[in-house]
């Protein structure tokens, strides 16, 4: 991953680039911007006025080498993916999990409908689209498998069969997640009522009330 940090002049962050801390030189990509005609742009990374050659370290720091570099936070970001390659592009790190799950029931005539909304994540925080997951739904004695994938939003909608107004809930256990570019890390897995890990440990399922 590509960690990166605002902060280029002195007194921008509390580890400013100028401040001789983090490099002893850096290159600099000037802006080009969609109006620009890009035929006559040279190099981006010169005629700008702001380089950072031949500056080198502070030696005020030199007790920090092979140490962790300070950082904010606040100021800083990770890229996951950045640049072409011919290779495969996905990330061996990441896994995809259930984030929030939301459920739902509606009465009709002398049944009712059972729905339950899972929101799958991957580990960078974001939506995840084609992820299947496979829930096990359990209605009284009876069992049922269903499976939903996720779309753009990460929403993975899942609409069970009518039940009996005789059977007052029903339990859905989640049996897996496939995604094709990572695995499912339930230790993730959002919190969900009195769970604190939905799918996982003490609450390996969750029941949908009759309305």
């Amino acid at each position: 991953r590509l960690r990166c940090c605002c902060g280029w002049d002195e007194d921008s962050s509390s580890t400013p680039l100028y401040s001789g801390r983090i490099a002893n030189r850096c290159d600099y990509r000037r802006l080009v911007t969609k109006t620009e005609d890009v035929t006559k742009c040279r190099d981006a990374n010169e005629d700008h006025g702001l380089g950072f050659d031949d500056i080198g370290c502070n030696p005020e720091y030199e007790d920090q080498i092979g140490k962790p570099i300070p950082e904010d936070d606040a100021i800083c970001w990770e890229v996951a993916k950045f640049g072409y390659s011919d290779d495969d592009n996905s990330d061996p790190d990441l896994t995809v999990h259930v984030d929030d799950v939301e459920v739902s029931s509606k009465k009709k005539k002398k049944k009712w409908f059972p729905q339950l909304k899972m929101y799958v994540y991957d580990s960078d925080g974001t939506p995840k689209k084609g992820v299947t997951a496979t829930v096990k739904v359990t209605q009284g004695s009876k069992k049922k498998v269903k499976k939903c994938k996720s779309k753009n939003n990460g929403l993975c909608l899942l609409k069970f069969p009518a039940v009996p107004k005789k059977i007052s809930s029903v339990d859905v256990s989640l049996q897996k997640l496939t995604w094709k570019e990572g695995e499912y890390d339930k230790k993730m897995n959002g919190a969900y009522e009195d769970c604190d890990i939905v799918f996982s440990g003490s609450c390996k399922s969750i029941s949908i009330e009759k309305p």
